[in-house]
């Protein structure tokens, strides 16, 4: 009698995306040492060879007082994509964005881990250019002064 090997589908892990992005965002808000390597061990690494040094330096930029809602998500085998919005404070009033988080299942230890591959670190550097070149000189166009584009925050993606 032959028996046909059966692909036996793997449980879900216990914990939720929305979960780990959750923790993800409560430990970047506390800040400390500690939170900040547990943040760290939430980030995948099957995508991400990002150093824990640029990451701490990338998360320190974060603005201070920063909320995340989790909205909603959605779980395609062992992928997710986590909807957020964000609440950056600002010293003109608060403003939401809407952001998207991917997450992938760590086979290793069934958990699912954040996709944080450093794109937001490079759009901040860019932003931070443009804010500098854009900055208004001292000129005769007065008229000029206070038009800035607005890109978005901190690598968020921003729907209006």
């Amino acid at each position: 009698m032959a028996c046909a090997k059966k692909e036996e589908a793997k449980p879900l892990p216990t914990e939720t995306p929305e979960q780990v992005v959750e923790k993800f965002y409560m430990y970047i808000a506390e800040g400390g040492l500690k939170t900040t390597e547990e943040a760290y061990k939430l980030v995948s690494t099957k995508r991400s060879v990002l150093p824990e040094g640029k990451f701490k330096d990338i998360i320190r930029q974060y603005p201070v007082g920063m909320k995340v809602k989790v909205k909603g998500s959605k779980i395609e085998n062992d992928k997710a994509m986590v909807f957020i919005d964000c609440d950056l404070p600002s010293k003109f009033g608060s403003c939401i964005t809407e952001s998207q988080i991917n997450l992938e299942i760590d086979p290793k230890v069934n958990a699912w881990r954040i996709d944080f591959s450093g794109d937001t670190y490079d759009e901040l550097e860019q932003i931070k250019k443009d804010t500098a070149q854009n900055q208004p000189a001292a000129s005769p166009q007065a008229g000029d002064q206070g038009h800035e584009d607005h890109k978005g925050h901190e690598g968020h993606e921003t729907k209006k």
